[in-house]
């Protein structure tokens, strides 16, 4: 079970309002994307479901836990929620293992942990053409894997810890059409007891979601299927 209830989420910073009572509901083994253009409020969004900020009014739960609200405020370890960035932070001095299960010591990790997550990330083949396997050390800026490996290897990441609750926050944007296709269908193959979050204002990577919420002026402005959005498909953008 993974069920994400955001309930009346307001934020603001020196007195400028981000979000406005957002109410969101995302169901366990549900694809549901945010997008909007910059300025909307999906990054305070995205750091008010993660832990990093604090809302001033409203809560976030999950599978019916409080864990941001009055007197409430779990730490995002304690979330079982996994942020993928556009950016993924990888570590070029340490092995592939090690980037995955970030922060084990080596001769604890747990390799078939690993394998698995790494599994459902589809890397194995990837992994399994690196001359150490897991144990290749990635590189400065992770040169032996692409843009699309790098971010598949922070979904990888967060699955070894057991997340519940995926957010990728404008991971595809900086991916050609092939590498964000991977990512999508990697997203829709790990829906099964999980609850999968898509930051993004590219249309093209919404394909798959069960239902699309467009944040405008610190709201949800409208809501719908990837069909609804159809007239805007031509561009791969949404301003």
């Amino acid at each position: 079970m993974a069920h994400l209830s955001v309930n009346r989420l307001s934020k603001a910073f020196a007195g400028t309002p981000v979000l406005l009572g957002v109410d969101l509901e995302v169901a366990s083994g549900s694809l549901v994307a945010v997008l909007g253009a910059s300025g909307s409020g999906k990054t305070t969004l995205l750091r008010l479901l993660s832990g990093f900020e604090r809302a001033d009014t409203g809560s976030i739960e999950i599978d019916g836990q409080t864990v941001s609200g009055p007197g409430v405020h779990l730490a995002p370890e304690k979330r079982r929620i996994g942020y993928v960035a556009q950016e993924g932070a990888l570590f070029p001095h340490l092995t592939v293992a090690e980037n995955v299960a970030l922060g084990i010591p080596p001769d604890r990790i747990d390799r078939e942990r690993l394998r698995l997550a790494v599994e459902l990330a589809r890397l194995t083949e990837c992994i399994a053409s690196l001359p150490k396997g897991y144990d290749e050390v990635l590189g400065e800026r992770g040169c032996r894997l692409s843009g699309g490996q790098r971010q598949l290897l922070g979904i990888a990441r967060a699955l070894y810890r057991d997340a519940s609750v995926l957010i990728m926050d404008e991971a595809t944007s900086a991916l050609d059409h092939a590498a964000e296709d991977a990512i999508v269908a990697t997203l829709d193959a790990l829906r099964p007891g999980r609850t999968l979050l898509l930051i993004s204002h590219r249309l093209s990577a919404l394909r798959h979601c069960d239902i699309i919420h467009e944040l405008k002026s610190g709201g949800i402005s409208r809501s719908g299927t990837f069909g609804d959005f159809q007239p805007a498909i031509g561009v791969r953008t949404i301003a």
